[in-house]
């Protein structure tokens, strides 16, 4: 079956980590071109939806359709409709007490609603956040007085050494007492979602809704998130920068993100 859709994670994948809202206009005008030829486009990312909107509307998926995967897979947007297809929210109560959680363990919690950041306080991954998410970050000691809208995912962040330190203790201690799953998405970062979700599930209910199957699709990815879509898609390639679980079930290592390495995979896409 020929390939239709491709599914991209972003940071590591179309684009160094935390470099910003766009992908090099080069990458974007490949992907335009693609669509052009009627190829399909799911962005599939950690970053909260405000983070992925601006690049879908760089790559005109607003006008040639496509959809937006967010928070790991907490939110599916129909990016030409701006319509959600479906979330997946932790409860405000179990958030409360995830804050604490976190506090705990020493790391600075935050609670993520659909327009902006709860935080205690800015640590070098929420600055970064901030800037590569375009979300507004609300400082508080008091979250349950600015909890009003769905939480989309709860997080942790702290220096390197600080994650390191107490990342299997706070995911141990989170996922026996919250129908959560603790995800690191980079080492100043932790994302805490609802545990139904992940990229896969996510990827996967949005391609039966679309009635497509997996054999349409060619998945580029470098995190551990996005390793079960590598496994399930037709064909799978990685830039030289992922994982190396991610580099052994990936059909074609590509460069770096750091040398554009995914221009060789959407070439190869066009040429085909």
């Amino acid at each position: 079956m020929p390939i239709n859709t491709i599914l991209c994670d972003i940071d590591g994948s179309l684009m160094r980590p935390s470099s910003g809202l766009y992908v090099d206009e080069e990458i974007a005008q490949k992907i335009i071109a693609l669509e052009e030829k009627g190829m399909l486009v799911i962005l599939n990312s950690a970053r909260a939806l405000s983070g992925v909107l601006p690049l879908s509307r760089q790559l005109k998926m607003d006008h040639f359709g496509g959809y937006v995967i967010s928070c790991n897979g907490a939110n599916i947007k129909d990016a030409k409709t701006n319509h959600t297809l479906f979330e997946y929210a932790i409860k405000q109560e179990d958030a409360l007490d995830i804050w604490h959680t976190i506090l705990n363990h020493q790391l600075i919690p935050g609670i993520l609603q659909p327009d902006h950041m709860l935080a205690l306080k800015m640590t070098e991954g929420y600055e970064l956040d901030a800037k590569n998410c375009h979300i507004a970050y609300n400082l508080t000691k008091q979250p349950e007085e600015s909890l009003k809208q769905a939480v989309w995912k709860c997080t942790a962040s702290g220096t390197k050494a600080d994650i390191d330190r107490v990342i299997f203790s706070l995911k141990e201690d989170l996922e026996k007492r919250f129908p959560v799953k603790v995800v690191r998405s980079t080492d100043t970062f932790v994302d805490i979602i609802d545990i139904n979700v992940d990229k896969f599930r996510s990827s996967n209910q949005l391609l039966r809704q679309l009635y497509k199957s997996w054999d349409e699709v060619s998945a580029i990815g470098d995190g551990l998130a996005d390793l079960e879509c590598m496994k399930a898609a037709s064909y799978a390639v990685a830039p030289a920068n992922a994982q190396l679980a991610v580099l052994k079930v990936a059909d074609q290592i590509l460069p770096s993100c750091d040398e554009n390495g995914c221009l060789v995979w959407l070439d190869e896409l066009l040429r085909k």
